[in-house]
């Protein structure tokens, strides 16, 4: 049957697109109206009537709960892409109502929140101390497959694990991450003269997953020297956990060197005299291809490129390691 699309345009309401996307969520009627704050007869009737004017089944009801039919997944898609034009818009409408009280969705890894982000929004907020700022943090991949896409930010600094960027999506480069070695005041190779990578390979690290993988600084320059990766690990990507076992005095971990500038770091973290090469991909902003973002956000970024100009550091093409 062929869809009167005047009609349903005409026809269709907001609200019954927002009791779809719930119960797609939720996977069953009850649980949607739970969430809405809706009675399950409610809900049910909105689906009804959604199928109705669209004149076919969207939701499949079995023992497992709902699933949606290849329209009702089709309709929640374009609903989706719906609210987030919608909320766009009307986030607009509050820039252009106060040009000062505009508000910034920002994922960004951990690192980078504590660091460079971190800085950047302290200095914004001096400047313009009505701008709403809304933070995520997670990994490159999360922040970009699910915050991203969902319209949930405006905009991610990450690392990405992976490049080419989806083609949804475009990245803008900030600057190359070093990776330090670094260990708390008081611990024994804070005192060793002439420190090499060498004399690591035993000590107590803390690496992340990625800082374990082939593409790694950390693993290239193990390899480079002929050296095996440290093999007494504890494997965490959490800036918090890291800081917290370092307090012990006999473990080591590296952290990027932007977290150091802008009092990302405590006073009693002491860098060893190492360092690792750059990050091959660049930490980056990435937003979704096509999106214009609000006043409030462009400025913000206007600021962040100009406060990360001074930490970039171009990989070298021998792959140098430390010694």
């Amino acid at each position: 049957m062929e869809l009167d699309l005047a009609s349903i345009r005409r026809r269709l309401r907001l609200r019954d697109l927002d009791v779809l996307s719930a119960v797609l969520a939720a996977g069953s009627m009850h649980k949607a109206a739970h969430a809405l704050h809706l009675s399950q007869s409610a809900v049910s009737k909105s689906i009804a009537e959604l199928e109705d004017l669209v004149g076919h089944r969207l939701l499949d009801r079995g023992r497992q709960g709902v699933q949606a039919t290849e329209l009702g997944r089709a309709l929640a898609r374009g609903a989706g892409r719906v609210g987030i034009d919608l909320d766009q818009t009307l986030r607009e409408l509050t820039h252009l109502a106060d040009p000062e009280a505009g508000d910034v969705r920002i994922g960004a890894m951990e690192t980078l929140l504590a660091g460079l982000v971190g800085e950047a929004v302290r200095r914004h907020h001096a400047v313009h101390p009505r701008t709403r700022f809304m933070l995520e943090s997670g990994q490159a991949s999360e922040l970009i497959e699910h915050f991203l896409r969902a319209g949930l930010v405006d905009f991610v600094v990450a690392r990405p694990f992976d490049l080419p960027l989806p083609p949804d999506m475009e990245g803008h480069p900030l600057f190359h991450e070093r990776l330090q070695v670094v260990a708390a005041t008081g611990h024994p190779l804070t005192r060793r003269r002439h420190l090499q990578l060498a004399h690591l390979t035993d000590e107590l690290w803390i690496l992340s997953r990625n800082e374990l993988m082939d593409h790694s600084p950390v693993v290239r320059a193990f390899a480079d020297r002929g050296l095996p990766l440290p093999r007494r690990l504890v494997e965490s990507a959490s800036l918090n956990l890291r800081l917290n076992l370092l307090q012990d005095r006999r473990h080591i971990t590296c952290i990027p060197h932007s977290l150091m500038p802008f009092g990302g770091a405590p006073a009693w973290l002491k860098r060893l005299p190492l360092s690792f090469p750059p990050w091959q991909t660049p930490a980056m902003v990435i937003t979704l291809r096509g999106r214009e973002l609000l006043p409030a956000a462009r400025h913000f970024l206007t600021a962040l490129r100009e406060l990360s100009a001074s930490l970039d550091t171009r990989p070298d093409p021998g792959g140098s390691a430390p010694a």
